[in-house]
């Protein structure tokens, strides 16, 4: 469970490295920037869960703007704009963590 601490500390990350949030849409190829607004919990909460899952925020964040074959070739930052595309990369990183990718 998150502390409030912990959800700050992550707005923070979020804010400090919003210029690398930016993914190449894999129809288009046009590069696009996260239109999810900053610091909402999902966002938080999908961000800490990479870091639990990937070990550092590098690879949390490295990972969130690769595509993912599982999420159908499009990156996991590109989904954060709705509750399912959210529920996606939860999935998809529960799967990750449990080997089961």
């Amino acid at each position: 469970m998150l502390t409030k601490e912990d959800k700050e500390e992550i707005k923070r990350l979020i804010v400090e490295v919003v210029s690398e949030l930016t993914f190449k849409n894999p129809k288009t190829g046009e590069k696009q920037v996260l239109k999810a607004t900053l610091g909402s919990d999902p966002i938080v909460d999908v961000t800490a869960r990479a870091i639990e899952v990937f070990g550092t925020r590098e690879k949390a964040l490295r990972w969130l703007k690769t595509p993912v074959r599982s999420l159908g070739d499009q990156t996991p930052l590109s989904l954060l704009n709705s509750p399912e595309g959210v529920a996606r990369v939860q999935d998809t990183l529960g799967r990750v963590e449990h080997g089961v990718w």
